[in-house]
Order: C-alpha cells, then sequence, then structure tokens
C-alpha cells in the first residue's frame, strides 16, 4: 500500500516540479457517479505519468473532482465489497483501494485548501506489478547520492518522463549524525551544498552538473528511526 505520506509527497512532485511538463485534459463526467479506475471520470486531469515504484510500473493520475466530497462518497458507494473496496474518510482527506479485473487502484482524496478544490490522486497497477513492488525491500535508486550504511529503503518512486526520483529511507542514526553524515558524503560524491534551511526544517539541496538533489531529515520518532526523503531531479539546471 502506498503511504499517505507518499501520496503527499508525489502530489508535489507531479504538480510542482513537474509544472512544465503538465498536460491539462478536460474529461466529460458520463453520469453522476465518478468510477475510481477513471480518474477522469471525476473531472479535470492534470497530471498522468507512468511512474516506477519499487521496482512495479503503475498509472498515476491527479484530477480535480469537480463533484466536491459527495462524488467521492458516491464513488466509493458504487463499488462492492467483493471488490476489495476499503475506504476511510477524514475531514480533508480520504483514501481507499479497490481490485477488479486483475488491476488495484490505491486512491487518495485530499483538500489541499480550505474550501479549494479537491484533487484525486490515484495509483493503479495490475496484479504482476503489484506482486513484483512488494515481496522485498525496495532497492536503492540513486547511485550518486550515498546512504548511512545502516540505511532501509522503504519506498522508491521514478517517473521517467520528467526525470525525478523519490526515495525515502529509514535509519537508526539520530537527526543529528544524519544530517553531518549527508553532508560530508555528498560532499566527496561531487555535490554542492545550494542551501539548508533551519536545523528544525532538516531540508538541504544540492547541486551537480546539471541535477539537483534535496535532501529532508526528519524527526527521531519513539522508536529510534529517521526517515530521510531523497529527492533527485535530473537535468533541471542549465548550465
Amino acid at each position: 500500500m502506498v503511504s499517505r505520506h507518499t501520496l503527499r509527497l508525489m502530489i508535489g512532485l507531479g504538480l510542482g516540479l513537474s509544472a512544465p511538463w503538465l498536460q491539462a485534459r478536460v474529461f466529460r463526467n458520463d453520469g453522476p457517479v465518478g468510477n475510481l479506475f477513471n480518474p477522469g471520470s471525476f473531472g479535470a486531469q492534470v497530471y498522468q505519468a507512468v511512474m516506477q515504484i519499487n521496482g512495479g510500473y503503475a498509472d498515476v493520475s491527479v484530477a480535480v473532482c469537480e463533484g466536491g466530497w459527495e462524488a467521492v462518497r458516491v464513488a466509493c458507494a458504487a463499488v462492492s465489497q467483493d471488490e476489495g473496496n476499503r475506504h476511510q474518510a477524514g475531514e480533508s482527506m480520504a483514501m481507499g483501494k479497490v481490485s477488479r479485473g486483475g488491476k488495484t487502484v490505491r486512491w487518495v482524496a485530499l483538500e489541499p485548501e480550505p474550501r479549494g478544490p479537491l484533487l484525486l490522486v490515484s495509483v493503479t497497477q495490475p496484479a504482476s506489478e503489484a506482486a513484483s513492488s512488494y515481496p522485498s525491500p525496495a532497492r536503492h535508486g540513486l547511485e550518486d547520492v550515498p546512504l548511512s550504511p545502516d540505511a532501509r529503503v522503504l519506498s522508491l518512486l521514478r517517473n521517467g518522463d520528467t526525470r525525478t526520483t523519490l526515495e525515502r529511507v529509514s535509519s537508526r542514526m539520530t537527526r543529528e549524525s544524519l544530517a553531518l553524515f549527508h553532508e560530508g558524503a555528498m560532499t566527496r560524491q561531487g555535490w554542492v551544498r545550494g542551501f539548508r534551511t533551519a536545523a528544525r526544517t532538516g531540508l538541504s539541496m544540492y547541486i551537480k552538473g546539471s541535477d539537483l538533489c534535496w535532501v529532508r531529515i526528519g524527526d527521531t520518532d519513539s522508536n529510534g528511526e529517521t526517515r530521510v526523503t531523497l529527492l533527485h531531479k535530473a537535468g533541471a539546471v542549465k548550465q
């Protein structure tokens, strides 16, 4: 299951860094009920791409849900429990999973701004691709970006169209130790730090040739795990 945090980052990956590649296409609804297997049935589809997720490929879509929360509720009610329909609703976010015809859709609907447009993000995978994505831990997918010795890769998202890779890892090192490690290791690999935000935010940006890499180090949780997010964009800098 794609985590809630990963889906949030995918939205930023698709709508923020990928803005020049966005293809705004409008789909007309055939009726009052949107189809979770067809995000365009909910309204304007602003982003669509094939991404690599933990070694398997998936169709990723972002659509503006013109019918709001009611359209999402009706779409969920139209899917039977026999199709693996599971969903959880919240005040500003809902997410779920549904399977049909050998394909699985994992989706999240959220309202980024109060009273703003509702976005529907869906990740669709055939059973064969989903199976290849989860049997073993994800592999490190950024050869030019070092990881701490004990790092465990949690997820890897890659968009070939925009040459963007998002990787999340976990480490038993403290936040402070990880910050020192990444600063030294990135420099030794030829990266030059562009900026670093306040220590609390834990975000640094590095440049190497025409490539950019953002490193965000989160807080250490109660289990002693510290999460690191790596966002790599190839060819982002004009030379």
